[in-house]
């Protein structure tokens, strides 16, 4: 099994269903509106193609769910197929049959959180010397 997990300069975003997660995907050079972007345009062309939207919900939660069955599984997929994932639920989300955010998750990079995290203790320590 591949696992699809990257970490961009600004953090990562990650898809989580039924409490497991599934998939990260980098973003930095890419936002999220970006990634939005590209499920607005899988809508879209499938509008074009003469399918309906009830049928596009159907097909993007069925691979939805054929996905997460084969992660559970630990069988093979691809990057094109996690890329495929994030589409899908990014356009129900855009459709408002799944809730952004029970599905979507954005984690800070670990640089920028250990950095945080050193303010932080500065900003105490200095705090806490003021008030001694």
């Amino acid at each position: 099994m591949r696992k699809y997990f990257r970490d961009g300069k600004d953090g990562m975003l990650c898809i989580c269903i039924h409490n497991t997660l599934l998939c990260g995907f980098p973003v930095g050079k890419k936002s999220l509106n970006d990634y939005q972007k590209d499920a607005n345009e899988l809508i879209v062309s499938g509008l074009r193609d003469n399918k309906n939207i009830k049928f596009q919900i159907y097909v993007y939660s069925h691979y939805i769910k054929q996905m997460y069955k084969r992660i559970v599984e630990k069988k093979y997929n691809d990057y094109d197929d996690f890329v495929l994932l994030l589409s899908c639920v990014l356009a129900l989300v855009k459709l408002k049959i799944l809730d952004e955010d029970e599905v979507i998750s954005i984690y800070p990079n670990k640089k920028k959180i250990e950095r945080m995290k050193r303010e932080r203790k500065l900003k105490i320590l200095s705090l806490n010397k003021q008030f001694s």
